[in-house]
Parts: structure tokens; sequence; C-alpha cells
């Protein structure tokens, strides 16, 4: 005779997953249509890369307004004639902003565009920066 195994599911853990997929997604501000960033952090700045192929550098609004840069651009369709057969590329308008760990020093923010990469480079102000403290001594220890 053939005998059942029983599965033993945990509904709170599938109400987890389905809750933390839910706010990993509304947290990073991210959808299918925003740029993936990659971003690296130095003593003095903040390097971050937008993967932005497609999208004509021109059309391209970036901003930094309280400690928060946005970026605006739309991607299109390259493809303007014919029966598409088939899309994997989204398009249209997309918006990413991103809170910074530091105020920016506005002067410096530097921004190119290389082969559909976007890199900003953004230093920290000068009062954000760690001052070294020189010590005097007077006599002998």
């Amino acid at each position: 005779m053939y005998k059942r195994k029983q599965v033993l599911m945990d509904p709170w853990a599938s109400l987890d997953r389905i809750f933390n997929n839910f706010t990993h997604t509304q947290d990073s501000g991210q959808s299918e249509l925003s740029p993936k960033v990659h971003s690296c952090k130095t003593e003095d700045a903040l390097i971050l890369n937008f993967e932005l192929p497609g999208v004509d550098p021109e059309k391209i609004e970036l901003n930094y307004k309280d400690d928060t840069l946005s970026l605006n651009a739309e991607r299109k369709n390259p493809i303007t004639s014919g029966n598409i057969l088939r899309r994997e590329r989204v398009q249209g308008n997309f918006e990413r902003s991103l809170v910074l760990p530091f105020k920016v020093d506005e002067e410096k923010v530097q921004a190119s565009y290389v082969n559909g990469i976007l890199t900003v480079n953004l230093v920290k102000e000068a009062t954000q920066k760690p001052k070294k403290i020189i010590i005097k001594a007077q006599g002998a220890a």
C-alpha cells in the first residue's frame, strides 16, 4: 500500500517572504525601468555608476537638493518600424532618487556618460571631511 508523505507548511514563512520582497522593492526605490547603480565610497567622495544603455545623454536630468541626488531620463525603443517579435528591454520615463550619506560640495560635482554608463563623482563638503587635530606638547612626558 502506498503511504502518502505529509509536508507541513509554515504559513508564516510564506507571509514573511512576501513581506520581505515587498519592502525590499519599496525601500530601494527601484522599479524594473530604473537604472541599476553601483556605488563606491572613498574618504572624500562618493562615486556612482548608473547603467543607462540606449539613453540619450542630452535627455538625462541630474539634480542635487537637500542631500538627495535625483536622476530623470527616458529610454526609447530604438526600433521604429517593422513588427516587434520580442521585447525584453523596458522603455519609458523613469526617475531614481538616492539619499546621500553626507553633504556634497555642489561646485565639485562631476558627471560623465561613456558607453551607456553615467558616472557621477560627488565630493564631500569641506565641513563634512574629518579634520586632523594637531596636538601641541609642552614639557617632557
